[in-house]
């Protein structure tokens, strides 16, 4: 009997796989935004997002290369040295993951010409616009895999192509090939609806924003809205399947994504460059402004200085120094102090004193207040912690959870005033 049953029971378990994994099923996976963002950063955690986590996403989404891959662009939001030597980074990293399709935006544009044709060089040829006026990314025909073609669009001013005229092109080819569609496309939600509600084929519009991705995708009659949200901290999957679109996941970038052994290698040479390039020592300040150090505090407060001493501000520098970010201006101005000024933190052996969150992060240069005791300093507020704790670095920071970590005493505490 049992002999008899296995038959049976065989069709079963290959009917459950049949249907688990429809033969025309096309997975989709979508990161991006990533907008300078390389490295998880901030004081609060859990920590998420960066490249090195996210392309180790990327390859184990990818189903060895059966997936369509696709990332929105935005490398970096400015333009100036370290923006390219970011930009470059990603570019690279984007070459050894299994990706199809990256958005060439504004953003890369932006780097000049000499610099997006050595992208384009980086990341093998993957770079496309069909609405840009640069003819050497000008590629309207869509990238297609399985049972899904894809095309990037640009919406902003100059563009060689309207975007609507694209899009036009892109429905009725996906129509005759009975395709669905995903658009990467340059604008923002309201625009993206319009696109979508255009579309007779079965399409997943993927709009720019800077908030997060969303929880469940936004439908238009049958199709989507999505967005993978800002500073890639999330990368979205979701397939087509017996033409429609299914199984919508946000995959978030916490500290459980271990980093990428390929884009690390990538990350630790950018790190390099920076120090190598001195872009921290070459920041512009501006004049002098009084700052001395927290040392300069202690003889009058010693009791504040104590605690002080005791709090994760003190040895804010050397975190990064641990992580090597020491030399990294997107990172010493939260970890030191004054380095918008001629007389701010230069290095660790050059100034010493100022190479953590002191003092003078929270109440302003002290020299006229150590010259003369009762000229005061300023009194810190919110707003001045979230200079650095901001929703982007620490998006779990509650002002009055965190102050109650680092509060000190108040009064004098132990010493007399010179």
């Amino acid at each position: 009997m049992k002999i008899g049953l296995w038959p049976v029971a065989a069709a079963a378990m290959v009917g459950l796989i049949v249907a688990a994994q429809p033969v025309d099923e096309t997975r989709v996976v979508v990161s991006g935004a990533t907008r300078g963002y390389l490295a998880p950063c901030g004081c609060t955690k859990p920590m998420s997002g960066g490249l090195r986590r996210r392309m180790a996403t990327v390859r184990q989404l990818s189903l060895g290369g059966k997936a369509l891959v696709l990332d929105t662009g935005e490398f970096v939001t400015g333009a100036g040295p370290q923006d390219v030597l970011k930009a470059q980074t990603v570019a690279a990293a984007m070459r050894t993951a299994p990706i199809d399709l990256i958005s060439y935006t504004q953003s890369e544009s932006r780097l000049g010409a000499a610099t997006a044709t050595q992208l384009q060089e980086l990341v093998g040829g993957k770079l496309r616009s069909s609405t840009s006026l640069e003819s050497a990314f000008s590629l309207p025909r869509p990238v297609i895999k399985g049972n899904v073609l894809s095309v990037s669009v640009e919406t902003g001013a100059g563009q060689a192509r309207s975007w609507r005229e694209v899009l036009r092109e892109v429905d009725e080819q996906a129509a005759d090939e009975r395709r669905g569609v995903v658009v990467l496309f340059g604008g923002e939600r309201e625009l993206a609806a319009e696109a979508a509600e255009s579309f007779t084929s079965p399409v997943v519009v993927v709009y720019r924003s800077k908030e997060d991705a969303l929880t469940e995708p936004i439908r238009v009659g049958k199709n989507w809205l999505v967005t993978p949200g800002d500073l890639g901290k999330t990368v979205l999957g979701f397939s087509f399947v017996y033409g429609g679109w299914e199984k919508y996941r946000v995959n978030r970038l916490g500290p459980d994504v271990h980093d990428d052994p390929q884009t690390s290698r990538l990350y630790r040479q950018y790190l390099k460059r920076v120090g190598d390039a001195g872009l921290f020592e070459k920041l512009s300040r501006t004049a002098a402004q009084g700052f001395v150090g927290s040392d300069k505090c202690q003889p009058c407060h010693a009791e504040i200085y104590k605690h002080w001493k005791k709090t994760s501000h003190a040895s804010a520098m050397p975190t990064l120094k641990r992580d090597g970010h020491d030399r990294d201006p997107d990172c010493v101005s939260c970890h030191s102090v004054g380095t918008h000024a001629a007389d701010g933190y230069f290095s660790e052996k050059r100034t010493p004193t100022l190479g953590a969150v002191g003092c003078e992060s929270c109440h302003g240069p002290g020299r006229d207040h150590v010259a003369d005791w009762k000229q005061k300093t300023i009194s810190q507020s919110a707003q001045t912690c979230t200079q650095c704790h901001s929703r982007q670095t620490s998006p779990n920071f509650d002002f009055l959870t965190y102050w109650n970590k680092v509060k000190h005493p108040v009064g004098k505490t132990g010493g007399k005033p010179k």
